[in-house]
């Protein structure tokens, strides 16, 4: 009986225990069952089984919003572009260094710039999204098909050389028929149209290797666009016809108008180029000119200065030029520059004489007459200081300083008097300059080293207002 119930309780626990086993086993798997599935691989590694490489660029992009999930897949397709054309273009520029060609920078920079434009592209879409509602993450897969994108290219491509070629064929009819005006911008257009498809082209050799070259349409090579181009404008030339080395009034026109030609010489012979744009460019001086012109069926091309100003020079340039963007010319251009001679303050001859007294003695040494004398030195005038010579203007007056007050032990004094400036030509006074008694008060221990403070002050007082008279009348009057 002992043995049974013995028997009876073991049987009792082990099923107990397997009961409970098997309670955990079903709870492990029905937690399986509902556990939320993992991210798809695609949302770390970029790629997909769906999307091979050698026909799809693919990149995830991640973040708190679908917008921002959607631009970053997208920039990521565009980095791996950029990386392999950055690639492509140091490769090239070893190479051309080789050959010994160094190619332009800013050319390469632009080429890489245009290249990344992704939104331009056709073939590229998000195809994938997934929300991580956990994390509040969105993920965005972003596929570009090679084909597609390498379908849009060439048409871009083909467009471009078309273009390229028709714009220089016709440059070379104008160029054969001596129509040269017709021909230069042809020729930019078709090397523009050219430089147009680099970028596409940098593109499509990254995008799809594989793609048939064939089917681009054969055109010459930029460096044959330019190369004819250079030699056309070589052939240019801008020469002076008349207006050169003339003498200017100030507030006046020129009395002759600026006239050049241009020509074109060929085989041993020169030609008037009609309908050419030039340019005229004040380079030193001032005044008013139209500045664009066009030849006329001679190749004359003219303008008028007028309003001719002060410019502080005497030897004043206009520059005239074939009027083309220096950007799209890879050549110097024709020009020529033109001289028109106008007064300086040099050729002003001023002459200052001063009668000065302190308290009713005459000075000597003047103490006025210097400051005025270097005011005027100072704005270029030509001051005459001795008695030879004949001056356009003389500045002349008196003052006399006199007792003001005193202030305990210091004395003050100040100036009166008058200064004009007189046209020697006409005889007539030009100009009245006023002393004030705030520009000649002096003051000192004694009353005549107050006078003499107050006439030194006075001078610099006087000297400045003289000199800005004079100012006004060089450009009113020397043009006589």
């Amino acid at each position: 009986m002992k043995a049974f119930i013995g028997h009876s309780l073991l049987f009792i626990i082990l099923l107990f225990i397997s009961s409970c086993a098997t309670g955990d086993g079903e709870r492990r798997d029905d937690r399986a069952l509902t556990a939320k599935p993992a991210l798809p691989s695609w949302t770390w590694t970029g790629k997909d089984i769906r999307y091979p490489e050698e026909l799809f660029i693919t990149a995830t992009g991640e973040g708190g919003s679908l917008e921002t999930a959607d631009k970053l897949s997208m920039i990521r397709v565009a980095e791996q572009i950029r990386v392999s054309i950055n690639s492509e273009l140091t490769l090239s520029q070893k190479a051309s260094d080789r050959d010994g060609v160094v190619q332009s920078s800013r050319h390469l920079s632009r080429r890489i710039d245009t290249s990344v434009d992704i939104k331009n592209l056709e073939g590229i879409s998000i195809v994938m999204r997934r929300h991580d509602k956990k994390n509040h993450i969105h993920y965005s897969f972003a596929a570009l098909d090679r084909d597609k994108a390498a379908s849009a290219l060439l048409k871009k491509i083909n467009n471009h050389y078309g273009l390229a070629n028709e714009y220089f064929m016709t440059a070379e009819r104008h160029r054969r028929n001596i129509e040269i005006a017709e021909a230069i911008p042809n020729y930019t257009r078709a090397i523009g149209e050219q430089r147009k498809a680099d970028a596409p082209l940098q593109l499509l050799n990254v995008i799809s290797a594989g793609a048939d070259q064939s089917v681009i349409i054969t055109t010459e090579s930029a460096a044959i666009m330019e190369g004819r181009l250079i030699e056309t404008i070589s052939k240019c030339r801008l020469e002076k016809v008349s207006g050169n080395l003339q003498k200017g009034e100030f507030g006046e026109a020129l009395k002759k108008p600026l006239q050049v030609i241009a020509t074109y010489k060929n085989n041993g012979r020169s030609y008037p180029i009609e309908r050419l744009p030039v340019k005229f460019t004040i380079l030193e001086g001032s005044g008013m000119l139209q500045q664009e012109v066009s030849t006329n069926f001679r190749g004359h091309a003219k303008t008028i200065v007028s309003r001719v100003s002060p410019s502080g020079i005497r030897n004043n340039i206009i520059e005239a030029t074939l009027n083309y963007d220096k950007e799209t010319i890879p050549a110097p251009l024709p020009k020529t520059n033109f001289t028109y001679i106008l007064p300086v303050k040099e050729d002003i001859k001023v002459r200052v004489t001063m009668r000065e007294s302190n308290l009713g003695t005459k000075i000597i040494p003047p103490v006025v007459k210097p400051a005025i004398i270097r005011e005027l030195k100072e704005r270029g005038f030509n001051v005459l200081e001795g008695k030879s010579g004949k001056a356009d203007f003389t500045v002349k007056g008196r003052v006399k300083s006199s007792k003001k007050g005193e202030m305990g032990e210091i004395i003050f004094a100040i100036s009166t008097g008058s200064v004009s400036i007189l046209d020697n030509k006409t005889g007539l006074i030009a100009q009245e300059v006023k002393i004030s008694e705030a520009d000649s008060k002096g003051g000192g221990l004694s009353l005549k080293a107050a006078g003499l403070n107050s006439l030194q002050t006075t001078g610099t007082a006087i000297g400045q207002k003289v000199a800005k008279e004079m100012e006004k009348l060089f450009n009113r009057t020397v043009k006589r």
